[in-house]
């Protein structure tokens, strides 16, 4: 006569769950699948063609706040001044383009123009660049970042 098979012996245990659980926490290779990198990917270049879209929608005051640097405001411009929709596509894609070479900068001005939609970034641009601060001595920066905080009188030409 055949036995029966239970199906409950085939079952894991929890020690042999836990066991597996540490062997997965202990292994450091990183298991990132292509398709999490395209996803991460997709939404990194749809975040930098909506901030390039919001930047040629700006009026040029609105750009003038935002401080941008030469090649992007080059950029910005002659997509505004474009008024076929295809070229104004392929110029937004070269604002894009600028806005990717300057990964770190498009953070800082997302959130620039989200303050200026929302009417909070300041009417008119800092008086020194970080750059140009970022050449200046340490103590002269805080002193100068402190001024131009706190003193609304302060003349940019002390610092």
């Amino acid at each position: 006569m055949r036995r029966a098979t239970c199906h409950i012996d085939a079952m894991r245990k929890l020690s042999d769950r836990l066991r597996v659980q540490a062997m997965a926490d202990a292994d450091d290779r990183d298991l990132t699948s292509r398709s999490d990198l395209r996803r991460e990917s997709n939404a990194r270049e749809l975040l930098l063609r909506k901030l390039a879209e919001d930047l040629v929608r700006l009026n040029p005051r609105q750009i003038e706040r935002l401080a941008l640097d030469a090649e992007l405001l080059e950029a910005v411009q002659h997509a505004q001044s474009l008024s076929d929709v295809k070229a104004r596509s392929r110029q937004i894609g070269v604002v894009r383009q600028q806005l990717r070479t300057q990964a770190d900068t498009a953070r800082d001005l997302r959130e620039r123009v989200v303050a200026l939609k929302q009417g909070v970034l300041p009417s008119q641009p800092p008086p020194h660049s970080r750059r140009q601060l970022g050449r200046q001595p340490i103590e002269r920066r805080l002193f100068c970042l402190r001024r131009s905080k706190f003193d609304l009188r302060s003349s940019p030409n002390h610092c």
